[in-house]
């Protein structure tokens, strides 16, 4: 029991000396919140204005940036419209997921079935007069497929 107060009384003797300093420590800290912030200087409505209109053309600019790059630079982006020799003439859907697709390659003109299980070439359209025809959109889709299923199937 004798030990245990010793033990408290060496632990108050040491705080009894950092006390001193904890204490300043606390009202310096007060003392500085106390003290308001430097106030930054005003800025009129125009500058305000143009320095909002700078941030929104920098973001502006950044962003068609990345848009210039992404198209530069990623794969696939070919794709998308007639490129390489290959030209969309037209589709026609036939149900959900289901459709024809009349492809331009070069001087010939493909008609695909396009379904859930894949792409199937139905017929390949080589006569310079009727790929003429069916690039040149003279005439509705639907019509030049019915021509092009109906020269698929005459015997050669």
């Amino acid at each position: 029991m004798r030990k245990r107060q010793s033990i408290h009384a060496a632990a108050l003797a040491a705080l009894g000396g950092i006390w001193p300093a904890l204490a300043a420590a606390a009202e310096s800290v007060a003392e500085s919140a106390a003290q308001a912030p430097p106030e930054l200087p005003e800025m009129g409505f125009t500058a305000s204005l143009v320095q909002m209109l700078a941030a929104l053309a920098l973001v502006l600019a950044l962003v068609l940036a990345l848009y210039w790059l992404a198209r530069r630079f990623l794969p696939g982006q070919a794709a998308r419209g007639s490129a390489g020799g290959l030209k969309i003439l037209g589709r026609l859907a036939l149900g959900p997921r289901k459709g024809l697709v009349l492809v331009q390659v070069g001087a010939r003109v493909l008609v695909l079935g396009v379904s859930e299980q894949g792409v199937n070439s139905l017929a390949n359209i080589d006569d310079p007069q009727e790929v003429a025809r069916l690039s040149g959109g003279g005439g509705e889709f639907a019509q030049s497929l019915k021509q092009a299923s109906q020269d698929a199937e005459a015997p050669r």
